[in-house]
């Protein structure tokens, strides 16, 4: 398949980066393998991670992510070539996405107002708008238990688990939201089935669907994600 301009510039870009910045991608590959081991890793891991992404990077233009996401250091390279890795699959989304949609996506203030009254929990903007009363009567309604988010980030980045019940922690959250928007959500508790495979995080379904010319929605795969019993998110980035 020939390539487009912008997937020869992300190659480039992409084998660069662990040469041209050696320090962060081993900070980097590090990192996240103590999220997916059971033990930490030993330097000599590290290093072969590191020698065997760049090597994923060249031969089958890889990103970091599509590396741990998909655990490719245990897999052989027929698996790796069979994967569609996000340096293509994202050109692919972009030509058939509608642009003026791209924001309900990645900004969490615009998708959870455009789709309110589907998330069946309580949340909030927590910005210079909202009033004192307001948030404490927010705090309340949630038993003093809220997940803070960044409207713009993304893979769990950012996301913190607090309780405000004391009038200290309830105005250095509120100062906070005054300089720099967050998004608030109450905690929410899941049947006892699932709850049960994985208790400290609420563990979700991830439904991937396609619009056809007609305007029919197709599912065209389903995945239940699965927190690893200790961190209270449930997606790849962050262990799950």
């Amino acid at each position: 398949m020939k390539r487009t301009v912008r997937e020869r510039v992300l190659r480039v870009r992409g084998i660069l980066g662990p040469i041209v910045k050696p320090g962060k991608y081993w900070r980097e590959i590090q990192d996240r393998l103590e999220r997916q081991l059971a033990l930490p890793p030993t330097r000599k891991q590290v290093a072969w991670c590191y020698r065997d992404f760049l090597w994923f990077r060249i031969l089958f233009n890889g990103s970091m992510h599509d590396y741990f996401d998909g655990q490719m250091y245990r897999k052989s390279n027929f698996v790796r070539e069979e994967s569609l890795s996000r340096y293509v699959r994202f050109p692919w989304r972009d030509a058939i996405q509608r642009q003026e949609d791209w924001v309900v996506f990645q900004d969490k203030r615009e998708f959870y107002k455009a789709f309110s009254e589907h998330l069946h929990r309580d949340w909030m903007i927590l910005g210079p708008s909202v009033s004192w009363e307001e948030y404490l009567a927010f705090l309340a309604r949630c038993s003093y238990q809220v997940f803070v988010k960044i409207p713009e980030s993304g893979g769990g980045k950012g996301v913190r688990y607090m309780t405000p019940d004391t009038l200290e922690r309830q105005r250095e959250l509120f100062r906070a939201g005054q300089k720099e928007e967050y998004i608030l959500e109450g905690k929410l508790r899941q049947c006892e089935e699932i709850y049960s495979f994985a208790n400290a995080s609420v563990n979700t379904f991830r439904m991937i669907t396609l619009v056809d010319a007609k305007g029919q929605v197709h599912l065209a795969a389903a995945v239940l994600r699965m927190g690893s019993g200790q961190n209270p998110l449930d997606n790849f980035c962050m262990g799950g």
